[in-house]
C-alpha cells in the first residue's frame, strides 16, 4: 500500500488516506457495482468534502466509520454522490428512431392478440429517458388501446424523487422541438416545465439496484440500460446481461449506451442488430 506521509490528500482540509480510499472503493462496488480506480480519488474527494463539512467530521476515516455502521442512513447520500446522473431527453436519439421505425411495428405485429407493451428504463436518473419513451409511444400512435406500461428504476432515491415530479428547467427541454414542448409539457409560473399528466400516468418509478437479484416478473419488450455498465466490474456486467435475458422473450430489444458492448457474456443471449441495439435470441 502507498505511503500516505507525503500524499497531498493527507494535507488537505479533510485527510483522505489510501486506506480510506480503498474502503470507499470497495464499499461502492459492494453497494452498487461501481468500480472506482485510483485516478477517481480526486472525484471522490471533491464530491464528498462538502458532506464531511456539513456533518462536522474531521477526516475521511470518520466518514468511513459512519458508512460502516449497519443500516447507516448515510449510504443513500454516498450512492448519490458517487453515481453519474448525466441524462437528457431523447439522448442518443437513434434509439428512439429505431423504436418508431422498426421495434414498435414488429411488436405491434407480434403482440396483436395480447395488445400489451412493456418498456423498462433501467438507471433512469432524473426521468428524462423514461418520459422520452412515453413520448415515443404517443408519437407512434398505434398503441392507444393497448396495455402500455413503462417501468423506470434507479438506485439513487434522490434522483427518483426528481423524476416522479416530472418538472424540468427550461434548459432541459430546449433541445426538443416546439411541437413536443407544446404537446407533452405545461409551462409553470416560475419558467420551468412539467410533463403532462398523461405521461406521468404512463411511468412507474421505483428504486432498484441493478446488481441485486430480482424476483421473477413481467417480460419486457424493450429495456434501456444505457451508460451504466461501463462503470461496473466485468462480473456484474455479465450477471446483469443474464438477468436482462431472463426477463425478455425472443425478439425483445436491449439498448445499451454508446460506449458499451455486450462482450462475450451477452453473445449467447442477444444478436446485435444496430448501433448498440441488441435483440433477444430464440424463436418467436
Amino acid at each position: 500500500m502507498a505511503d500516505d506521509s507525503s500524499d497531498e490528500f493527507m494535507r488537505r482540509e479533510f485527510p483522505l488516506s489510501t486506506q480510506d480510499f480503498v474502503f470507499l472503493r470497495d464499499f461502492a462496488e459492494a453497494q452498487v457495482g461501481v468500480v472506482l480506480s485510483l485516478d477517481k480519488r480526486e472525484m471522490i474527494y471533491s464530491r464528498l468534502a462538502r458532506r464531511l463539512r456539513s456533518l462536522g467530521l474531521a477526516d475521511f476515516a470518520a466518514y468511513c466509520r459512519l458508512l460502516a455502521r449497519a443500516q447507516s442512513a448515510e449510504v443513500a447520500y454516498f450512492i448519490h454522490a458517487i453515481t453519474t446522473h448525466l441524462t437528457a431527453f431523447f439522448r442518443e436519439a437513434y434509439h428512439f428512431d429505431f423504436l418508431l421505425e422498426t421495434a414498435f411495428p414488429q411488436i405491434e405485429k407480434s403482440m396483436a392478440t395480447g395488445r400489451r407493451l412493456r418498456l423498462w428504463s433501467a438507471a433512469c436518473a432524473s426521468g428524462e429517458e423514461a418520459y422520452s419513451l412515453a413520448m415515443t409511444v404517443h408519437e407512434y400512435g398505434r398503441f392507444a388501446n393497448w396495455d402500455v406500461r413503462i417501468l423506470a428504476t434507479d438506485v439513487d432515491t434522490e434522483m427518483l424523487t426528481q423524476a416522479c415530479a416530472g418538472i424540468y428547467g427550461a434548459d432541459r427541454v430546449s433541445g426538443m422541438s416546439v411541437e413536443r414542448q407544446r404537446r407533452f409539457f405545461s409551462r409553470l409560473d416560475d419558467g420551468r416545465y412539467r410533463v403532462t399528466d398523461e405521461l406521468l400516468a404512463m411511468v412507474s418509478f421505483r428504486p432498484f439496484n441493478l446488481i441485486q437479484p430480482c424476483a421473477a416478473g413481467e417480460f419486457h419488450d424493450v429495456i434501456f440500460c444505457r451508460n451504466v455498465m461501463i462503470y461496473f466490474a466485468e462480473s456484474h456486467r455479465r450477471a446483469l446481461i443474464a438477468r436482462f435475458a431472463s426477463m425478455q422473450r425472443p425478439g425483445a430489444y436491449l439498448m445499451l449506451g454508446h460506449a458499451e458492448t455486450l462482450e462475450q457474456g451477452g453473445a449467447q443471449f442477444y444478436d446485435t442488430c444496430g448501433r448498440t441495439i441488441h435483440r433477444r435470441q430464440g424463436e418467436q
